[in-house]
C-alpha cells in the first residue's frame, strides 16, 4: 500500500498536469476501481461501469484538496460510489420511464420488451396485483403528470410515503413482465 504522503504527492503533481503521476495513481487503484465496478453495474455492462469508476477517478484526482481535512483515498472513494450511484439511479429512471412509454389510456397499445400487448388486458391483468393506492399512483403520476410532491400532499401522506408506492408498484409490474 502506498504511503500517504506518496499518494498526496502524485496528486499534487497529476493537477499539475504530469500525467506519469495520473498514471500510476490509476494503475494503484486499479484493483479499487474493479471492485466498485462489479458492485453498481450500470448499463449492464462491467466495462462501461469501470470506465466511468476511472473517469469518477480522474475527476476526484483533479478536484480533491487536502484543506478538506480528508485523506485522498478517502475523498477518491466517495467521489467515485457517488458518481456510480448517481449513473444507476438515472438509469432506473430511464428503464421505468420506457416502461410505460406510450401508456396513455384505452385503445393505446405499449410496446414493452418487444412484446406488443393489447393495453386493455394488459391493464386489467396488471391492475389485479396492484393495491388501490399503487394504481392511484401510477395514474396520477405517469398518465396524468403530477410529481411525486403533488400526490403526496394530495393524499395528505409524506414524500417517502408516496415514494413507496410508486417502489412497490414498479417492483409488481417489473415481476409480472418478468414472468410472462
Amino acid at each position: 500500500m502506498m504511503k500517504v504522503k506518496v499518494v498526496e504527492e502524485l496528486v499534487n503533481k497529476a493537477q499539475q498536469g504530469d500525467r506519469e503521476s495520473l498514471s500510476i495513481l490509476l494503475e494503484k487503484y486499479h484493483p479499487l476501481l474493479v471492485t466498485f465496478a462489479n458492485k453498481r453495474y450500470i448499463y449492464n455492462s462491467f466495462e462501461d461501469t469501470l470506465q466511468e469508476a476511472r473517469l469518477a477517478f480522474i475527476l476526484a484526482v483533479k478536484q480533491y484538496d487536502p484543506s478538506y481535512g480528508v485523506f485522498f483515498g478517502h475523498y477518491m472513494k466517495q467521489k467515485i460510489w457517488q458518481h456510480l450511484s448517481s449513473l444507476l439511479k438515472k438509469e432506473q429512471k430511464w428503464q421505468e420511464a420506457s416502461l410505460f412509454e406510450g401508456w396513455q389510456g384505452e385503445g393505446h397499445r405499449i410496446l414493452v420488451d418487444h412484446v406488443d400487448l393489447d393495453f386493455t388486458v394488459w391493464k386489467e391483468q396488471l391492475e389485479s396485483l396492484l393495491s388501490e393506492r399503487e394504481k392511484q399512483f401510477l395514474e396520477l403520476h405517469w398518465i396524468q403528470g403530477y410529481t411525486i410532491a403533488e400526490i403526496a400532499d394530495r393524499f395528505q401522506v409524506s414524500v417517502n410515503t408516496a415514494k413507496t408506492w410508486k417502489k412497490r408498484a414498479i417492483k409488481k409490474l417489473r415481476t409480472a413482465l418478468i414472468t410472462q
